[in-house]
């Protein structure tokens, strides 16, 4: 899902949006957080070992949420990242301690990108309040 060339794009969504469907079975998401995955690797980083796929996938889905907050701000990507993980967040138990990790790293990127929000428009707020006070003035 974190696919930086644009010649994959159609592939990303197609991906997400599978994803997004098995995840509102609640059977499927019962059984992804009971089978056990032995070995995997994201790429880039250190295999994770032992993990349940609802963890990978877990893992998966925030890595995606987190390069886009970083390069591409695509809220329908977000936006459904977010929905997969609350369809999955329903059946989770024995998460790993990574997919944790991931998960809070990705609530505290929220919480920047957040306020980081709320101060660019409080600044055009006060130009805008600004510019009318000026017009007035003239």
């Amino acid at each position: 899902l974190c696919c930086p060339d644009e010649a994959r794009l159609n592939s990303r969504y197609m991906a997400l949006i599978v994803l997004l469907l098995l995840t509102e079975d609640p059977g499927f998401c019962a059984d992804a957080h009971r089978l056990k995955v032995p070995k995997a690797e994201l790429g880039g980083g250190r295999p994770l070992l032992n993990m349940s796929l609802g963890s990978l996938m877990n893992v998966a889905l925030v890595r995606a949420m987190r390069h886009n907050l970083t390069h591409d701000w695509d809220m329908y990507l977000h936006s459904n990242c977010l929905a997969s993980v609350a369809n999955l967040s329903a059946h989770s138990h024995g998460l790993s301690g990574y997919a944790c990790h991931r998960l809070m790293a990705l609530l505290s990127d929220l919480r920047k990108a957040y306020k980081k929000l709320l101060k660019r428009r409080a600044a055009a707020a006060e130009q805008e309040a600004a510019a009318a006070a000026a017009a007035a003035a003239a």
